[in-house]
């Protein structure tokens, strides 16, 4: 018998945001949690979009990868975003 995997979520976005302009600095978080999978890149534009975030943000990816298509998908609208990444 073959062992199966866990099974694992689709990658879901949860935002931290601070506004203490013009002091200090807007932060927006982006946290990416979970598998890439086919949609996420549409998923992730539709909560930008939803959050009406503006170029600046990063986005934590925490993900223990999925779909090798998707994810570069995934990384060029982070790019077109004018988001950074890090992983944590």
């Amino acid at each position: 018998a073959v062992a199966k995997p866990a099974a694992q979520d689709d990658m879901k976005f949860t935002l931290y945001y601070s506004d203490w302009r013009p002091q200090f600095d807007l932060i927006q978080i982006v946290y990416a949690e979970g598998v890439i999978t086919p949609g996420t890149t549409e998923r992730f534009k539709a909560f930008l979009k939803a959050k009406k975030l503006i170029p600046g943000g990063k986005v934590m990816l925490d993900s223990p990868g999925g779909s090798l298509i998707e994810g570069m998908k995934l990384g060029q609208a982070i790019r077109e975003a004018g988001f950074s990444t890090d992983i944590g």
